[in-house]
This record gives C-alpha cells, sequence and structure tokens, in this order.
C-alpha cells in the first residue's frame, strides 16, 4: 500500500519541522492564533502529542489575551502534562523556554 504523503512537496517531514519551529517563534512573539493555525495544519504529519502539547500552550495564551486567566492556566497546565516527556528539547524545538514563555504571559 503506498504511503499517501509519498508524492507531496515538500514532504511532511520537512513540513512537520517547518511548522514546529515556525510555531516556535509565533509563541515566542507571542502569536498565540498563528501558532495554533500553524500547528493544527500540520496535526497527523509528526509526533502529535508535541503539536498537541504546543498548542495547548497557544491556547493558554489566547485565553490570556482574552482576558480568561483561569482558563488560560488550565491550557498551560495540559501543555506541560503533554510536553512532559519531551522536555527539555525536541526536535530542535526548546520546549523547556516555551513553557516558560507562556507561563509568564499567563501570570503576568
Amino acid at each position: 500500500m503506498e504511503d499517501e504523503h509519498e508524492d507531496e512537496w515538500p514532504p511532511p517531514d520537512a513540513r512537520y519541522r517547518s511548522a514546529l519551529w515556525r510555531a516556535e517563534g509565533q509563541l515566542e512573539r507571542a502569536e498565540w492564533g498563528r501558532a495554533i493555525d500553524t500547528l493544527d495544519d500540520v496535526l497527523g504529519l509528526g509526533d502529535d502529542e508535541l503539536v498537541r502539547g504546543m498548542r495547548h500552550l497557544a491556547a493558554a495564551g489566547y485565553r490570556m489575551w482574552d482576558g480568561d486567566r483561569e482558563r488560560a492556566r488550565k491550557q498551560l497546565e495540559h501543555g506541560r502534562r503533554r510536553l512532559g516527556p519531551y522536555l527539555p528539547e525536541r526536535e530542535q524545538v526548546d520546549v523547556a523556554a516555551l513553557i516558560e514563555v507562556v507561563r509568564r504571559a499567563v501570570e503576568s
């Protein structure tokens, strides 16, 4: 059975890595909505648990920006839980630093 992504360009693994790096920068710049969109685009192309954990961080930042501190804290905790196995770094993404960036945003 042929891989459904075999003929895609750029290859799925390149799109996945690129999206992780792009989302990392977006999270660092507090571009919460953009990070959510970037991560949603690559679900199913790589490690979905890492993607979902990073998406929780983006959702936490977005909730804080939207004024919902309680939901922001919950999203941050979900992100920490999912990203625990990936600390301190995975796929050349500094996961520990991203958690700290979002923690500072939520607790400010």
